[in-house]
């Protein structure tokens, strides 16, 4: 099973859920969005089983093997720095 971290709950997140359910063997374990409350709120809805506020929170817990960078244009490289320098 590939663990999937979904960096982002905005606008195209759900998309990414729906299109991920889809694909056998993977799931999307936890999600990540810096607004206050909105990735607990995103994962309720979407049946995700872990929830964060900050990429490092989600980096430390670790329990993921890939992620999805559904943030906005300019978060984009310095998120997709950190998870590369992670092996995510």
């Amino acid at each position: 099973m590939h663990r999937i971290l979904l960096l982002g709950t905005g606008g195209i997140a759900g998309h990414h859920v729906e299109e991920f359910a889809g694909i056998p063997g993977c799931s999307i374990v936890a999600c990540v969005d810096q607004v206050p409350g909105r990735a607990a709120a995103f994962a309720a809805v979407s049946k995700i089983g872990e929830s964060f506020e900050s990429l490092e929170a989600a980096i430390a817990w670790g329990q993921f093997d890939a992620a999805i960078n559904a943030t906005p244009d300019g978060a984009h490289m310095a998120t997709t720095l950190a998870l590369l320098a992670q092996g995510k």
